[in-house]
Parts: structure tokens; C-alpha cells; sequence
């Protein structure tokens, strides 16, 4: 009888042994998954396989010899990094430029990725009354100046150019939510067209994006002309994940 109970001891210390390195295992896994820049553009760089609006994560090694040059914008420090030539190792804090390569940095105004609205949806100037309570330790959703949005998200493994993925947008403040509109693209982004529906100031909507490889991603977004941001790139990012 001891010794079942301490060999039943010993199994659930190995147990837990496993479930923590399993654990701080997912949590290394998810930081190194988090990108640390938009690549705006990429010219002249063969060798690097990267093309316009392509993430960029820490570690990330670039080649951008002999004539190449990279727009990077970081999504946490608002920073915009244009290096030319050399060789390219992506950070947070800015890019490691080697081999005769040159970097120029400069700040952007913009605002933080995630905005959390109460359900007055009165954060970052929106005032418009919403019908459905959203709290805001639950509710994140992307406030932007512009009514065109970019959608981007990370392809599968393995994706090719040419795989078709489906973008659905939602409007979220009804109950059940209404369908809006629908596209499809080629690529891992999908810029909103100047023809499809117009979205209400203030108001909630949800893009979807369907992968090829039969995931989904998605993100909130609301659109606010009175933000005082400019209309640029990264102000009119939707982050889909």
C-alpha cells in the first residue's frame, strides 16, 4: 500500500512537471509568434522571399544585398524603419543592419492596436450609442480614422500565392449579428473597396477571414473620422487572429 501511494506521488509530480514545461513551452511559442512589424515595402530583394505587407518577427533574418530596401513599421513602438542594403535582423526595439547596410527611423503618430469600448463606446472619441452592452475587460476592437480598412492576417503553413481566402464582414451590434459583405483575395491582406457597403461612424463590425486550410481569424474594428491620427498604413490596420 506505501508503495503504490508513493509511487501514485511520484506520477503526480511527474505530471506536473510536464504540465508546467508544457505550459511555459506555449507561452515561448505565442511571444515568438507575435509579429513585431508590418513590412510596408520591399524592393529589390530576391533572395528574402518577402513581399509587401508581410510580417515581420524577432529573429527574423533579411537579405538585402546588393540594392534592396525595407519599410518596417512596429506595432509597438509607433517607430517606421527604412533600411537599405546590408543584411537585416529584426527586433522589437529596431532592425540589426550589417553587412554596409544603412537605417533611417522616425516616429509615427498612431494609436495602440487593441481599444477597449464600454458599452457607450465612448473610448478614443467615438460617441455614438450602441445597442448591445459590451463590457470592456471582454470587448477589444481596432478604432480607425478611415472608412477603408486593411485586413491582414498570417497564412497557414505552407500557403501558397495563390490561395484564395474569403473575408466576411459582420455588423456586431445587433443580436444575432447581420451579414454585410463578402470578398475573396489572393495573399494574407484585403484592402476594403471603395464599392462595397458603408459602415456606420462609431459602430461595431467584425471581419472574418476564411483560410484556405479551413481556419478562421477574425477582428473588431469601428470606424471614427474625428481620431486625431493620420490616415495612413497602420492607422487602417485590422489585425485579424
Amino acid at each position: 500500500m506505501t508503495d503504490m501511494t508513493t509511487q501514485s506521488k511520484r506520477y503526480v509530480a511527474w505530471l506536473f512537471c510536464v504540465l508546467i514545461c508544457v505550459t511555459w513551452i506555449s507561452i515561448a511559442l505565442a511571444k515568438s509568434d507575435r509579429p513585431v512589424a508590418l513590412i510596408e515595402k520591399i524592393t529589390n530583394a530576391p533572395k528574402s522571399d518577402l513581399q509587401d505587407f508581410d510580417y515581420a518577427f524577432e529573429g527574423d533574418k533579411i537579405d538585402l544585398r546588393p540594392i534592396g530596401q525595407i519599410v518596417l513599421s512596429y506595432f509597438d513602438s509607433c517607430m517606421v524603419e527604412t533600411v537599405t542594403c546590408g543584411q537585416v535582423k529584426i527586433k522589437q526595439d529596431g532592425a540589426k543592419v550589417t553587412k554596409g547596410g544603412t537605417s533611417n527611423i522616425h516616429q509615427r503618430i498612431c494609436r495602440s492596436a487593441n481599444v477597449a469600448l464600454d458599452d457607450d463606446a465612448k473610448e478614443a472619441g467615438v460617441s455614438v450609442k450602441r445597442v448591445s452592452p459590451f463590457p470592456a475587460d471582454e470587448w477589444q476592437e481596432y478604432a480607425l480614422p478611415s472608412p477603408h480598412p486593411i485586413f491582414k492576417w498570417q497564412p497557414p503553413k505552407n500557403a501558397k500565392d495563390t490561395d484564395v481566402t474569403t473575408i466576411k464582414i459582420f455588423y456586431m451590434d445587433a443580436n444575432p449579428s447581420r451579414f454585410l459583405w463578402q470578398g475573396t483575395t489572393q495573399g494574407s491582406y484585403l484592402a476594403y473597396p471603395d464599392d462595397a457597403p458603408a459602415f456606420d461612424t462609431g459602430m461595431p463590425y467584425r471581419a472574418v477571414a476564411e483560410l484556405v486550410n479551413g481556419d478562421t481569424v477574425s477582428g473588431v474594428f469601428s470606424i471614427d473620422p474625428n481620431l486625431e491620427i493620420p490616415d495612413d498604413l497602420m492607422n487602417r490596420l485590422v489585425a485579424l487572429d
